[in-house]
């Protein structure tokens, strides 16, 4: 049934146990061919799981990234704005000096 080929996948997948299940499709179909598809679908099937760890790891980094980048960002307006303000207040102390 489907329920057992996914559930047979997912262990294979898993690595955990496979074996036994290799067992029993070697007794019911070639000795060469359980093996051979076993050894395949744990090496892809680990590989596939390990990409999609690395994804998942990768966009966690990059939404971290650009928040940093928005945080940097508007710490540099911050700072920018401050400037401004004094060299607008040395500008009318300046001003007022020369009046004097």
């Amino acid at each position: 049934s489907m329920g057992d080929a996914l559930l047979s996948l997912y262990v294979t997948v898993t690595a955990t146990g496979w074996g036994s299940i290799m067992d029993k499709y070697q007794d019911a179909q070639s000795l060469w061919f359980p093996p051979l598809f076993f050894v395949l679908v744990v090496v892809f099937g680990n590989l596939f799981l390990l990409k999609l760890l690395l994804a998942v790891i990768w966009e966690s980094f990059n939404d971290l990234n650009e928040s940093e980048k928005a945080r940097v960002s508007a710490l540099r307006q911050q700072a920018l704005q401050k400037r401004r303000e004094r060299l607008e207040a040395r500008k009318a102390e300046f001003a007022r000096q020369k009046a004097m």
